[in-house]
């Protein structure tokens, strides 16, 4: 016979081990979708002259919350 043999205690431990993983995921997922609203409301609620002052960097933020996509573990 060739090929790996696993007991099923080492197989529920994978099992195990991939959900822990995929929770943790899921958690980080919603932890930066988090800070991504809170980022955007926080640039929202900025006065214009600290936009006018500090525009460079308002873009920049603007742009990278723009392009920060979080992708859907939902299905995994």
């Amino acid at each position: 016979m060739s090929g790996r043999k696993c007991s099923e205690f080492r197989l529920q431990q994978g099992r195990e081990e991939k959900l822990r993983l995929l929770q943790d995921l899921r958690s980080l997922q919603a932890e930066v979708e988090t800070l991504k609203q809170r980022t955007t409301a926080l640039l929202d609620s900025a006065s214009a002259g600290l936009r006018a002052t500090f525009a460079t960097e308002v873009q920049y933020v603007q742009r990278w919350l723009d392009r920060l996509t979080v992708p859907d573990l939902r299905d995994l």
